[in-house]
């Protein structure tokens, strides 16, 4: 994941110049892009893909659950009938549904308090610290004596993961400069392009380890306790990074601050940043603080744009995206042999990180909206076509083609999801609220997404059992 040579770096500024977020205007726009003499440090870039190790960890488990579930070490382990049926009995799917479903409980619990914990702790020793507690549940579910010991470690990482999705986010976005000297995009296009590709990187290295895994029966301890390598590198490499400089000098340690940006920015570029982030400190200490209750006032539409970011969140979970990524290994099954199933999952894994490359290029080309309703249409149609083509699958067992038809249809549902309402859900709330407000209205949009995934986590592996 992290490479710090030179062709890495080319190989990175190609990917952005490509498919990157263009410049808005957000006061860092064209004219200071064009304005601007130094070129970026090499350690900016370092930077971003150390901290982009927190979205490789988040997608890691996204991918790495449901392959272990049709893993004949793991079923015997946890005492699990034997693979070759096509479908679990009740409690199986019971203990599927809390397996996945823990994680998004810990997430939930660990983004409550983030806001608090990154103004306390500071950033960098935030995410220090979330990295231990992700490391610790790692460990647990890497050498766990039974099932309820696996539910606490899966927890205990959620936890980690749902407070460095906030802290790790706003470390990248405090340390990138406005604007890239040698290529055109800003902050944003830098925080949303290296951490959603690392996302969909996790979902697709979790699949291939299940699908190299799969034969040997401690394998399935891999796919769940192998993420602890990345949080303990995450760990360990933070050590060597900078403090934010906006946080130090908030905290009023500008003689740390200026230290700190010496690190990230060209020398001559150092004293006017630091005043410009003195001034912006200051703006925002004496700006008005919004109240919980603003969320649902009609002045500026604010009980719009909440129901707006809220309703983004769920339309995003309800989508039925988790229930694929977290499940497809269990659903195919019904279709392919267990071996098979956990290839056609890195497939679509493989095809889901493909397709970010394309939401990169277009999001602010093609615009917000029309990304949404068109991926929107796509999920409905290729979500249509699976389910007629499951009916016929029942009715016509063993039919190769048919298996590979369902296939098709969820990888291009997947894609159709990737490059719209994947990254835009994130980027409209983002948008969408007042400064004031961002972070209270942030906090209730994230808690809408965690709380629909858990619920879809727990439920689906019960709606898939056949009917009696």
């Amino acid at each position: 994941m992290i490479l710090v040579n030179s062709r890495y770096f080319a190989v990175w500024r190609v990917l952005l110049r490509r498919f990157s977020i263009p410049t808005t205007q957000n006061g860092h726009g064209a004219d200071a892009a064009a304005h601007r003499e130094y070129p970026v440090k090499r350690f900016v870039y370092v930077i971003a893909n150390i901290t982009a190790l927190s979205g490789l960890l988040f997608g890691y488990d996204i991918g790495g659950s449901g392959g272990t579930f049709e893993m004949a070490g793991f079923r015997r382990f946890f005492g699990w009938p034997a693979l070759g049926d096509k479908s679990d009995p009740a409690w199986v799917a019971n203990q599927q549904g809390w397996i996945t479903a823990m994680f998004s409980l810990g997430c939930i619990v660990g983004s409550l308090p983030s806001g608090f914990l990154t103004d306390f702790m500071g950033r960098k020793r935030c995410i220090i610290f979330l990295s231990f507690v992700f490391t610790v549940g790692a460990v647990i579910q890497l050498v766990p004596s039974g099932y309820q010991m696996l539910l606490a470690g899966r927890f205990i990482s959620g936890v980690g993961v749902g407070g460095l999705s906030m802290a790790a986010t706003l470390y990248q976005s405090e340390t990138a400069p406005p604007k890239v000297a040698d290529f055109p995009f800003d902050v944003r296009g830098l925080v949303v392009s290296i951490q959603q590709l690392s996302i969909t990187a996790g979902i697709l290295l979790a699949g291939g380890l299940n699908v190299g895994l799969q034969h040997w029966d401690e394998g399935w301890r891999i796919s769940y306790g192998g993420k602890g390598f990345f949080s303990l590198l995450l760990m360990l490499l933070m050590i060597c990074l900078p403090e934010s400089p906006r946080w130090l000098v908030a905290q009023g340690k500008s003689e740390a601050a200026k230290a700190s940006l010496g690190r990230i920015r060209q020398e001559e570029e150092v004293e006017g940043e630091l005043a410009g982030i003195e001034e912006a400190v200051e703006a925002e200490a004496q700006m008005e603080k919004g109240a919980w209750k603003d969320l649902v006032s009609p002045v500026d539409f604010m009980l719009y744009r909440t129901m707006l970011g809220f309703g983004v969140q769920l339309l995003q979970q309800f989508s039925g995206i988790n229930a694929v990524m977290y499940f497809a290994p269990v659903i195919f099954k019904k279709f392919l042999a267990s071996e098979m199933a956990i290839l056609a999952n890195l497939a679509v894994a493989l095809v889901n990180y493909l397709s970010t490359f394309l939401a990169l290029y277009l999001v602010d080309r093609a615009g917000r909206r029309l990304l949404l309703v068109c991926g929107g249409l796509g999920m409905a149609l290729f979500t249509a076509l699976f389910a007629l083509f499951t009916s016929a699958a029942f009715d016509y067992q063993n039919d190769k083609r048919l298996a590979g038809v369902i296939i098709a249809c969820t990888a291009l549902y997947v894609m159709n999801f990737a490059y719209s309402w994947g990254p835009l859900a994130w980027v409209v709330s983002a948008e969408i609220f007042p400064q004031r407000l961002r972070g209270k209205c942030m906090t209730i949009t994230t808690l809408a997404n965690w709380l629909t995934n858990f619920c879809i986590a727990k439920a689906v592996p019960v709606m898939i059992l056949p009917e009696k």
